[in-house]
């Protein structure tokens, strides 16, 4: 269904490239691969086996690291909103104008100030600066 999909918007912008999809076993072991017509093709050789073994595993690795950077993001920006008068949108303009949690922590309030109100550069400054002391 996913090989389909896929043929399907690449097919409307005429994009002509094959698409193949992993065949699965009852164990979620590749066993062979499939076209967006419906055709299996068995993975004989056991260079090609290796060739999409390494395939998935990269493709894995890539979609549990952006997962982690996802998480980690909504974790700054979570840890953020708990200041008063900082929401979703403002924590996100602080990340992307200061890049990180520890940058924003050790900006004075003037320098909060380029980005914010006055009230919520103090809120910001007092947050992380009283649980230093």
């Amino acid at each position: 269904a996913q090989v389909n999909t896929v043929y399907g918007l690449l097919s409307e912008y005429n994009i002509g490239i094959p698409v193949f999809g992993m065949v699965k076993d009852d164990r979620h072991r590749t066993r062979a691969i499939i076209t967006h017509e419906g055709s299996e093709v068995g993975i004989l050789s056991p260079g090609v086996f290796r060739l999409i073994v390494g395939i998935q595993e990269e493709v894995h690795r890539f979609a549990v690291s952006y997962h982690k950077k996802l998480r980690s993001s909504k974790g700054f920006r979570s840890g953020l909103t708990r200041i008063p008068g900082i929401g979703e949108e403002r924590a996100k303009v602080l990340l992307k104008r200061f890049k990180s949690i520890d940058n924003i922590k050790n900006l004075s309030i003037t320098e909060l100030c380029e980005a914010v109100p006055k009230n919520i550069a103090e809120n910001i400054y007092r947050h992380y600066h009283s649980e230093r002391e």
